[in-house]
């Protein structure tokens, strides 16, 4: 038996009978069948009665008792905190001659010393339990907690569209509250560790835009084409009628008027004056000139 467990002591039926036990640790009783409650590995040995019966006491028969120890607690370890896809490894301390078993969530069992989920989820976080078995006596319960951390998004926006040359382009991430690492191919910055950078490119072309995300140990990594355009500019002229502008792309349009007599830009108040905006428009609608 195992530690902690009764120890029953038999012998068969002699009507009349007085009977005498003795054994390890000092055990006496004159009970037919005693037992030694929460057995002890002190209890394990030979153990001898003898019968007694009309004044007459029988030659001693013996029985011999097993009384294995407990098996230490193991002591469970994991490599968490991991994020989601990692390889997520249980480790129970080694005990000589023991075999294991763990449970844990999502439904988890392993016989193994040192378990392994090879591709973590979210569900698999919690307490995990494992015990050690010795000649059949089964240790108290090792306990670790394990934490397993969902992969930030990396996913962005940009604004405004179309991305023009020598125009500011704000980048948006999806995630907010997190650590930004940006890399702007030719653009300026060419890095930026901000939530939401400010960008500018000079020459027109198809440019990669990098951002990493990281939280709570987790991070991901997205990589987006942005095409950079040159743009486009249209002059008018006074003629004294009224002109008209289509839009060829929805944006937002720089509008520019100067002065009959031109413009100059040291000197504000002379010759012509100057006037100038921003609008956002759709593409198809008409802009008429004045």
């Amino acid at each position: 038996i195992c530690e902690g467990s009764t120890l029953n002591l038999t012998s068969s039926l002699l009507s009349g009978a007085t009977y005498n036990w003795s054994g390890p640790n000092g055990f006496t009783s004159t009970q037919q069948n005693p037992s030694i409650s929460n057995a002890t590995s002190g209890a394990s040995g030979v153990y001898t009665l003898t019968v007694t019966l009309g004044g007459c006491t029988s030659n001693p028969v013996t029985t011999s008792a097993t009384v294995n120890q407990t098996p230490v607690t193991p002591v469970a370890g994991s490599n968490s905190p991991v994020c989601v896809g990692d390889a997520l490894n249980l480790t129970a301390s080694a005990i000589s001659g023991a075999s294991y078993s763990w449970t844990g969530p999502n439904n988890f069992l392993s016989t193994s010393q040192n378990p392994s989920i090879g591709s973590a989820q979210t569900a698999d976080a919690g307490l995990f339990n494992v015990t050690a078995t010795v000649n059949g006596c089964v240790s108290a319960v090792g306990q670790v907690s394990v934490t397993v951390n969902s992969v930030p998004s990396s996913a962005f926006t940009y604004t405004p569209l179309p991305v023009k040359t020598g125009a500011a382009t704000t980048f948006n991430p999806a995630v907010t509250g997190a650590a930004y690492s940006w890399l702007f191919q030719s653009g300026s910055p060419s890095s930026d560790n901000v939530q939401n950078p400010v960008v500018t490119w000079g020459t027109a072309g198809t440019y990669n835009v990098d951002l990493t995300v990281t939280a709570t140990g987790c991070s991901s990594t997205t990589t987006v084409s942005v095409s950079v355009t040159d743009p486009q500019v249209q002059t008018f002229n006074y003629t004294g009628s009224q002109q008209t502008f289509v839009v060829p792309l929805t944006g937002t349009y720089l509008l520019e008027c100067w002065g009959a007599e031109g413009y100059s830009g040291t000197n504000p108040g002379g010759l012509g004056g100057k006037a100038s905006g921003s609008i956002s428009l759709t593409v198809g609608t008409t802009l008429y000139l004045y």
